[in-house]
């Protein structure tokens, strides 16, 4: 049985590190662990609370992202599907999803074709 996890363990590494070179070296495109974006906040203009702010930090690939925001007790989530244009910023607040995000929230953007989200609380 040990054998056999430890057989499990070193082919979940070996598929992770391939994925992680490919990617790194530009040999495949779309496809990694972590989603090329950044998470930053401004004031909302119409409404009290703040404005998500979310950046496609690659210049040539089109990313299919998933927000998510949990509130700060966690019994409540959202979510909000937009793609992002290469280089370019999507704004998430009130007006797209119908939520005021507020200090101390959960927000979570997912991309096709990454397995990890990047992750956000809410200062």
């Amino acid at each position: 049985m040990k054998k056999l996890i430890s057989f499990i363990l070193i082919v979940i590494l070996a598929v992770l590190g391939t994925v992680f070179t490919l990617t790194k070296t530009g040999h495949l495109k779309g496809v990694g662990l972590k989603a090329p974006v950044e998470i930053s906040l401004r004031d909302s203009m119409l409404f009290s609370g703040k404005v998500v702010k979310v950046t496609n930090t690659d210049p040539e690939t089109q990313l299919e992202c998933t927000l998510t925001v949990r509130n700060a007790s966690g019994d409540t989530t959202k979510t909000h599907s937009f793609k992002l244009a290469p280089g370019r910023a999507y704004e998430v607040g009130m007006v797209q999803m119908q939520w005021n995000f507020k200090t101390g929230e959960k927000v979570q953007v997912k991309a096709r074709g990454y397995l990890l989200p990047t992750r956000f609380v809410i200062p």
